[in-house]
């Protein structure tokens, strides 16, 4: 991708596209495959949010890089999809996402208000922010903007402990 050669860029447009075709009607990624099928629990049983989260920031590295915002625009209506499973897990009374299981670790079976998921939101609400913004969508720019501030404020006062530092 960072090479600059057309050529690989458009393989790994390619290949995002290939994985987007995946998404279930949850807007679920799948976690991996067994032969052809997509298997979308991970080993441990669990659900991860890992697989949607690195794919939509894989998109939006791919536009960034290339400047394809074409190709985002007409990519959104998909990435959104993907979004809603995760912002869907975000608790409007506690404003953080309850994760199913783990992030980035398949063997762990963890879940509900997990540090290391909360976190990653707020990064991650503040890409898909910038990428609403830089597809016109302004307002849902905001909105995103103002849950990732409360994201970050609800992790700081509930998931960290300021007197260990952990």
């Amino acid at each position: 991708l960072f090479s600059g050669d057309p050529y690989l860029q458009e393989q790994v447009r390619v290949v995002l596209e290939r994985n987007g075709g995946f998404i279930n009607d949850e807007g679920q990624l799948p976690h991996h495959f067994q032969g052809t099928v997509p298997t979308y629990q991970a080993l441990s049983g669990e659900t991860q949010t890992g697989p949607n989260v690195f794919w939509i920031l894989s998109c939006f590295n791919y536009a960034k890089t290339t400047g394809n915002l074409q190709w985002l625009k007409s990519y959104m209506p998909k990435l959104r999809k993907a979004s809603a499973f995760l912002f869907d897990m975000i608790k409007p009374s506690f404003n953080l996402l309850r994760s199913p299981g783990s992030l980035m670790i398949d063997v762990f079976i963890r879940s509900n208000f997990t540090t290391d998921t909360n976190a990653m939101a707020v990064g991650f609400l503040r890409d898909f922010a910038a990428a609403e913004e830089a597809t016109g969508n302004s307002s849902g720019a905001a909105q995103l903007r103002d849950i990732a501030s409360s994201v970050a404020e609800a992790t700081a006062a509930l998931l960290w402990n300021k007197e260990t530092g952990d």
